[in-house]
C-alpha cells in the first residue's frame, strides 16, 4: 500500500468503532520493509473493524489478540477564569489522581489573550486550585 492509501485506511478506521489505531514500521520476510497497522477496539466491535480492514487495506489476513484494559475514572470540570471558561479533565483510581486542561480551551485562551499556551494552561489550573480551596 502507498502511504496515502494507509492514511486513507486510518481515516476510515477512525470513523469506525476503534479506541485507537496506529502504524509501526516493521521488517517483513525477504527483508522487505512493511507497515504494521494496529487497531484497538472492544470485543463486540471486532467484526466491524475486521470488515473495515479488509475493505480499506491490501491485507490478506488479520491477527487478533485480546488484552485487558485498565482505566481511571474520568470527569470533566468547567472552571471560570480570567481567560474565559475552560474544561479540565480529571482522572483518578489505583491510588493516583491526574488533571489536564482541555487543549482546545487552553489554545483558544492563549490565542485570544496573546499569551503562550503554557501560560494559559497554568492560569486555568490555578483557577481550579482556587475553586477547590474555597
Amino acid at each position: 500500500m502507498t502511504p496515502e492509501a494507509v492514511g486513507f485506511a486510518l481515516d476510515r478506521l477512525w470513523e469506525g468503532p476503534v479506541l485507537d489505531v496506529f502504524t509501526s514500521p516493521i521488517g517483513m520476510k525477504k527483508n522487505r520493509p512493511g507497515t504494521l497497522l494496529t487497531c484497538l477496539c472492544r470485543r463486540e466491535n471486532a467484526e466491524q473493524v475486521v470488515k473495515l480492514l479488509f475493505r480499506h487495506t491490501s491485507t490478506l489476513g488479520i491477527r487478533e489478540s485480546e488484552h485487558e484494559r485498565y482505566t481511571l475514572q474520568r470527569t470533566v470540570q468547567t472552571v471560570s477564569t480570567d481567560l474565559g471558561a475552560a474544561r479540565v479533565k480529571k482522572a483518578s483510581g489505583f491510588g493516583v489522581t491526574k488533571e489536564k486542561v482541555e487543549f482546545e480551551d487552553a489554545s483558544r485562551a492563549a490565542l485570544a489573550h496573546d499569551i503562550p499556551l503554557s501560560e494559559a494552561a497554568e492560569a486555568i489550573l490555578r483557577a481550579v486550585r482556587a475553586e477547590r480551596s474555597e
